[in-house]
């Protein structure tokens, strides 16, 4: 994917993910990563969205937290997109396409970690409401 196809905010949440899996030790930089940078950005989207949906953002995030720390640990190297990562990157552009916008959001992002299958998805899902 194309970074400068992103909003700064995306670009930011990308980032920061990148740091939170440096901080665990992690190499592969995944879904867990982007959305803990997600929920906790200033300023950000997701977090107000949540709560307009129901979806409590602390415990989301709790739950996110753990979810990362389950990932593989590597010593040194350079980090890189993971799998998931990249699959879901992939699917905020494809949504991005769809609905002819010019650049890649938060909103697009976090659409795309909910619709996709994997622990991260699976933790969207626990936290979706009745």
């Amino acid at each position: 994917m194309n970074t400068d196809k992103l909003t700064q905010k995306a670009n930011e949440a990308l980032l920061q993910a990148q740091t939170f899996a440096a901080e665990l030790g992690q190499q592969a930089v995944e879904v867990e990563h982007l959305l803990k940078a997600l929920i906790e950005q200033d300023g950000g989207v997701v977090s107000p969205l949540l709560k307009k949906i129901g979806v409590s953002a602390d415990v989301l995030l709790k739950d996110v937290e753990n979810a990362a720390r389950r990932l593989p640990k590597v010593q040194g190297g350079e980090p890189y997109l993971g799998r998931s990562l990249s699959v879901v990157m992939s699917a905020a552009q494809k949504q991005a396409d769809e609905l002819k916008d010019d650049y890649v959001s938060t909103e697009h992002l976090l659409l795309a970690a909910a619709q996709s299958k994997g622990p991260a998805s699976d933790v969207d899902r626990q936290h979706k409401p009745a």
